[in-house]
């Protein structure tokens, strides 16, 4: 009889929890010059137009990301923004692991998800569809439903070739690719 706690074969190899860790980043108003890279120049872009897009005054950001990426485990990358202390706006990417072109984004409004879509020639994690989707939401344009078919659900989560999707079939197209 074998323990419950042995590895029976079948089971993945245990990860190590270095690759889980995510670092986290402030985001200087000005830049800093040559040390910076893409994730904090994309991080100050999309706070200076969120910031403009909701009329705030002053802005602060965040970006969090995997120290060690690894292929065998979720990927999750957020970059977040405080309006005038009033507005809080989170981006999150989500990467499943081991599979291609299955990422997915979803953008956080007050700790809320909104409907966030992309159109013709843009992809998701680009700052005009962001910046569309946060102002669609603030003068309550109307929410489309969900890509799937037959699914009624608001459209939180973006993917690539402008697929929108309720998170229920977000979770099912992430884990099967449908």
């Amino acid at each position: 009889m074998t323990s419950t706690m042995e590895p029976t074969g079948t089971e993945p190899a245990a990860i190590d929890p270095v690759f889980r860790r995510l670092e986290t980043a402030s985001v200087p108003i000005t830049p800093t010059g040559s040390a910076e890279y893409g994730f904090t120049i994309y991080a100050r872009e999309l706070a200076q137009q969120l910031c403009h897009t909701l009329h705030g005054s002053s802005w602060l950001a965040a970006t969090r990301s995997p120290f060690m990426p690894h292929p065998r485990v979720d990927r999750i990358a957020d970059v977040t923004v405080v309006i005038d202390r009033r507005h809080l706006v989170t981006v999150r990417h989500l990467s499943p692991a081991g599979h291609d072109m299955r990422d997915t984004w979803t953008v956080f409004l007050n700790c809320r998800p909104i409907p966030h879509r992309t159109f013709r020639g843009e992809v998701p994690h680009q700052v005009d569809p962001i910046v569309r989707s946060v102002w669609r939401h603030q003068v309550s344009v109307r929410i489309d439903p969900c890509d799937t078919l037959g699914c009624t659900a608001p459209a939180t989560v973006a993917s690539y070739r402008h697929v929108s999707l309720c998170p229920a079939c977000a979770n099912r197209f992430r884990e099967t690719g449908r």
